[in-house]
């Protein structure tokens, strides 16, 4: 089985630096899909785009992800094959209600246990 992560901070900025540490011997993951659903309540974004630029300046390809704009399926489809997924900041009560939309929070507790 891969190795798979799922990364909250509230500020990715400060962490991404640091994944080496977190991920420890498992190496350090080369790609991953970002969650930016959480910051569609609002206008501006500044902060999601310091996290996304900090993640690629450690060397890590970012995949933007909105799953309000998604069907169920394309959801779980993207869960299913993202080994690193990273939760962006905003609005954590939106982001709850899509992901209870979308029929997604089992799908990540078992993912995340995996």
């Amino acid at each position: 089985m891969p190795n798979r992560y799922i990364l909250l901070a509230s500020n990715a900025g400060n962490f991404a630096p640091h994944i080496q540490n977190v991920v420890g011997e498992h190496g350090t993951p080369t790609q991953a899909t970002f969650v930016t659903t959480a910051a569609n309540p609002y206008e501006k974004k500044e902060w999601m785009e310091f996290d996304i630029q900090a993640f690629e300046n450690n060397g890590i390809s970012i995949t933007r992800i909105d799953f309000a704009g998604l069907t169920e399926e394309k959801c779980i489809d993207v869960l299913n094959k993202t080994s690193t997924l990273v939760v962006g900041g905003g609005n954590p009560l939106y982001l709850l209600e899509i992901l209870q939309q979308k029929n997604l929070i089992s799908l990540i507790s078992r993912r995340v246990t995996e």
